[in-house]
């Protein structure tokens, strides 16, 4: 592998580890991806291994985050998180509630149309002598 992808897999890792990605989150990291790529630039890294000694591992560089960020910036932005994920289910649900009786409503004309529906006709002619 190239320098450039172990880097690229250190950084998704620590990005993917972030509980909440605002705009100071997004900053941050920005901030720490110059600083890995030009540490990567000017030493040898040969694996993830060598990232990890300089820099931590992903777990710990979040958490390094999260003990210098402002407190109450992480918890206005996780309530907000919360709520948001709260909506969006309850939209979802609202929406297969709605798709599964319109479902149903549709099953119930297709079963009155096919009852309804001659399917051959049978016609009896009788002659009276």
């Amino acid at each position: 592998m190239k320098r450039k992808s172990f880097t690229a897999i250190y950084l998704h890792k620590i990005k993917n580890l972030f509980p909440i990605l605002g705009k100071q989150e997004r900053q941050y990291l920005k901030g720490f991806e110059n600083t890995v790529q030009d540490y990567a630039d000017d030493h040898s890294i040969l694996s993830i291994q060598d990232l990890i000694r300089e820099f931590g591992t992903p777990q710990e560089v979040v958490d390094s985050y999260i003990n210098q960020a402002d407190s109450n910036y992480l918890s206005k932005k996780m309530k907000k998180n919360t709520f948001i994920k709260r909506i969006v289910l309850i939209v979802v649900s609202c929406l297969l509630m709605f798709i599964g009786f319109y479902a149903v409503l549709v099953y119930k004309d297709f079963q009155i149309t096919k009852n309804e529906h001659i399917e051959k006709e049978e016609i009896i002619i009788e002659y009276e002598e």
